[in-house]
This record gives structure tokens, C-alpha cells and sequence, in this order.
């Protein structure tokens, strides 16, 4: 099984999402809008953009959606604040909100708390009999929901 690539991206100039489109071009399958300004993909990742253009190359925020969807069937992307409710052999639990996010030394996607980094497969493992999680926000737009 592969894994499907899905990205969004934060235009900070903006204060918004672009739009996701797609064009038939096989040379450049992925392609963003903000109010009808098509960008590309790899102009986003800063391959293309000109330093002159406004906010430069710190003007997008390209998050990758981390492959699991939560109980309303949405892709999860980093950045999303979620909550997390497991079942365990001998407990029940709720996590506080977390921001999912990629930690290269581990190479993995997870959760960071206030005070470590835990990736989705050290949270389910351990007695761990069912798990769901579910989109509360994001840090663009909720920031209020999560303090580290």
C-alpha cells in the first residue's frame, strides 16, 4: 500500500488557506489559490518564488496530511489540534488537546505535550484496545485551544 501525498497550505499574508485545485498537466499536478491567484506547488515550497515577491519565502506554511483521518472521516495535516480518547484493557482516558506535528529525529508524525514529542504508534500500543481522535482546530486559526 502506498501512501497518497495531501498538503494544504497557510498563506500568512492571507491569514488564510489557499484552496486546493488540480490541473490536468502531469508535469504539475498540484496547484493552490488564494482569491483566484493560481500557485503551484513548488513555487510554495520556495522553489520559484523571487525574494521581491510579498512576504518572501516565509510567506507559506505547507503542511502534509499525516495519512489517518479522524472519526469524521477529515484528514489529519500537522498543525491540527486534536483530541485523542482511548481504551485500554483496565482504563479509559482522554489526552488534552495536542498539536500533531513531524519530529525529524524520530521521523515520525505525533502529538506534542507540554513536555515531549509522542508519535501515533507509541500512544496505541500498550494495552491499548481502541483509539479514536478528533479534529478540534488548527494553531492558524485556534490558537486559544492549545497552550504549550
Amino acid at each position: 500500500m502506498s501512501k497518497e501525498f495531501k498538503f494544504r497550505v497557510w498563506d500568512k499574508s492571507a491569514n488564510d488557506f489557499l484552496q486546493p485545485g488540480r490541473i490536468e498537466d502531469d508535469e504539475n499536478p498540484f496547484l493552490f489559490y488564494n482569491l483566484g491567484t493560481p500557485y503551484d506547488l513548488s513555487e510554495i515550497l520556495g522553489y520559484h518564488l523571487k525574494p521581491e515577491d510579498e512576504g518572501g519565502y516565509d510567506r507559506f506554511v505547507v503542511q502534509e496530511s499525516i495519512g489517518i483521518k479522524d472519526e469524521n472521516d477529515i484528514d489529519i495535516y500537522e498543525g491540527d489540534l486534536v483530541d485523542i480518547y482511548f481504551k485500554c484493557d483496565s482504563f479509559r482516558t482522554n489526552m488534552p488537546i495536542r498539536q500533531v506535528a513531524w519530529l525529524d529525529d524520530r521521523a515520525s508524525f505525533g502529538v506534542i505535550t507540554p513536555k515531549t514529542f509522542e508519535t501515533f504508534e507509541e500512544i496505541i500500543l500498550d494495552g491499548v484496545v481502541s483509539w479514536k481522535i478528533k479534529i478540534k482546530g488548527n494553531i492558524f486559526q485556534n490558537p486559544e485551544l492549545y497552550k504549550l
